[in-house]
């Protein structure tokens, strides 16, 4: 009887032999982006197998291939090791091992020594989280040692000479609550640790009473003198006046009112504004100083610039409500402008309204307030209007208002050169 063949004694071996000979030819012809994925389909292998034969075909791998092999390790080594014990977070992801001494170990240093959470650490901190919860007894600022008081006013005057210096205003009634909050949390933070913590057992049968730092009319009577302080450094050194935070915030938004006259109400223009002004500015009659109606884009854009100049200068153009009707019928307001009088950039006075209520005196109404906010409101001493020659009816206005023609300045507008020329108005000659 003939003997059986004898099965080779590494049938894997000679699998790989077999699937890399096949590789080498399947390379040839391979294309596409995800290689790895592509072999471990054709041939039937998990991914690190067929990153290694792979490599051993001397396939040039790139920088998505290695993180598809990382991937991959990952997920094995997590699967290893929650086997293990390890300890996860809700996101499922591995934190650490755990021991007789660590809650989990959150790795190894450089000597092979674990780090992490011990359960002397966890019992302390449920301790401590359990004497939080306590009542505490107010402490005003006042009451502090000299020594705690010189600190926090220390961290109280970096922070704001940081803060506003970097800031486009003055820090308003919010701020000031919130920073000494947060001052308060940190002196009471400190106190906490200079206590001497005593316990009879883990559930606090006894424990010394906790304190709590609390804002006092010391505390906030040192804010304001801190802060008109490094204010009045922030003007030595140059700085423009800032408006505070509230207002900054409702300018920002186009949320106020800045004045009344007999007829109108001229508010900050707001992106809400965007049809009325639109049906407005997309009018060529109206636009005549710009040679053509404005886009929505333009519109919207438009409104943005001036919301930004609130921001930055306190004033831009400003919506003029009819308050009969409580229509937008046009928007008057001041802004800076690259036009200069004897070398001197000044502010500009301006308006646009829809055309249909032309010839009402809207226009010198809304302008003779601006006139009285640029000198009372905002501390200009100088206005000019800068007018197209051709613009009878608005130089009309601006020698009402009592300005003066002193000369021509030159606007470019889609690359185009536009002569306009320029009135100006002191706020000595209206003394």
């Amino acid at each position: 009887m003939a003997k059986k063949k004898k099965k080779s004694n590494d049938v894997k071996a000679l699998k790989k032999h077999d699937r890399i000979g096949a590789a080498k030819h399947w390379i040839t012809t391979f294309q596409g982006p995800d290689v790895i994925e592509a072999y471990r389909k054709k041939f039937h292998v998990d991914v690190t197998t067929a990153v290694y034969d792979l490599r051993e075909v001397k396939y040039p791998f790139n920088g998505a291939d290695f993180e598809i092999l990382e991937a991959e390790q990952k997920r094995v080594a997590d699967k290893q090791a929650r086997k293990a014990g390890a300890v996860t977070f809700d996101d499922d992801e591995i934190v650490g091992y755990p021991d007789s001494e660590f809650a989990f170990i959150a790795g190894y240093t450089s000597g092979g020594a674990p780090y992490g959470t011990t359960y002397a650490e966890l019992e302390t901190n449920r301790i401590l989280d359990l004497r939080r919860e306590l009542p505490r007894i107010p402490v005003p600022f006042s009451e502090l040692k000299e020594s705690e008081k010189n600190w926090a006013i220390d961290i109280l005057n970096q922070d704001l000479d940081e803060t506003m210096r970097l800031s486009i205003y003055l820090p308003g009634e919010q701020m000031k609550e919130e920073t000494l909050s947060e001052l308060c949390a940190m002196l009471t933070s400190s106190l906490d640790q200079w206590c001497d913590l005593h316990y009879k057992s883990i559930e606090i049968q006894e424990s010394t009473p906790l304190k709590k730092v609390v804002i006092d009319e010391l505390l906030s009577d040192i804010y304001d003198e801190t802060v008109e302080e490094i204010y009045q450094e922030m003007l030595e050194d140059g700085f423009d006046e800032l408006p505070t935070y509230e207002e900054a915030m409702m300018r920002a938004e186009g949320r106020f009112d800045l004045t009344e006259t007999e007829r109108l109400k001229l508010r900050g223009l707001r992106q809400k504004d965007m049809n009325a002004l639109f049906g407005i500015m997309s009018k060529p009659e109206v636009m005549y100083a710009w040679e053509a109606g404005f886009t929505k884009k333009e519109t919207r854009n438009w409104i943005s610039t001036q919301i930004s100049r609130y921001r930055k200068n306190g004033y831009g153009y400003f919506a003029v409500i009819l308050k009969s009707t409580k229509k937008l019928i046009g928007q008057a307001g001041l802004l800076r402008t690259e036009a200069n009088v004897d070398g001197e950039q000044i502010t500009e006075i301006g308006y646009i309204f829809d055309n249909e209520y032309w010839g009402n005196g809207y226009a010198l109404e809304a302008a003779r307030a601006c006139v009285d906010l640029a000198f009372h409101k905002f501390g200009l001493e100088k206005i000019c209007a800068t007018i197209r020659p051709e613009n009878t009816a608005s130089a009309k206005v601006a020698e009402k208002l009592g300005m003066k023609k002193v000369g021509v300045y030159v606007k470019v507008h889609n690359n185009k050169e536009m002569p306009h020329d320029v009135y100006v108005l002191e706020k000595s000659e209206l003394a």
